[in-house]
């Protein structure tokens, strides 16, 4: 329990740290708005310091629950064993022998084009819609949800084109240009 107790108040001297972060960010934005309402300098860093601590008590407030929770999650559930055996398995996976492992580099060599063929798509059936509608919220709706669907099928079609690249470069022959292609899984 004693480590629970530290990892809450971590969670909430983080909080705090990224909220009071956000909150001076988030003045610093509005800033120009401020100045019709705020004259003095004095004034404005006052409600800086404000806004800095109220997103601080808030961010902390909320990360610490947070932090409370997973920790519940983890000792006071299933989840908690599950993510043991998870990780046994793991191990043996590592200690297995497979001299070299290519799954990184099939991934990278099948997600980069596919990303790139995402944004293309997403971009060229946008187009038609930024130039003829007028409504701005309509226009970035529309973007992001394309943009958020080509994303999720290049994701999809990443891991079944970087299987197929693994399983030809596992085939490659042996020598320096496979050790070179590959690293060696920790045993």
């Amino acid at each position: 329990m004693q480590k629970l107790g530290a990892r809450v108040a971590g969670g909430l001297w983080i909080g705090m740290v990224a909220g009071a972060i956000t909150g001076v960010v988030d003045i610093c934005w509005s800033l120009s708005e401020l100045n019709q309402f705020l004259a003095t300098c004095s004034a404005k860093i006052l409600l800086a310091v404000h806004v800095a601590s109220l997103y601080a008590v808030f961010g902390g407030l909320i990360l610490m629950l947070f932090i409370a929770f997973a920790f519940f999650l983890f000792f006071g559930t299933r989840c908690g064993v599950f993510l043991n055996a998870l990780s046994e398995l793991q191990k043996r996976q590592r200690d297995e022998a497979r001299p070299y492992a290519f799954t990184a580099l099939s991934l990278v060599l099948a997600s980069v084009p596919l990303f790139a063929c995402a944004l293309l798509l997403a971009y060229s059936s946008s187009l038609e819609i930024i130039e003829t509608r007028h409504h701005k919220g309509l226009v970035v709706f529309a973007v992001i949800t394309a943009g958020l669907a080509a994303f999720a099928g290049s994701i999809l079609a990443a891991f079944f084109l970087g299987r197929v690249i693994e399983l030809c470069l596992s085939r490659s022959p042996r020598g320096r240009f496979r050790r070179w292609l590959s690293h060696p899984s920790p045993r």
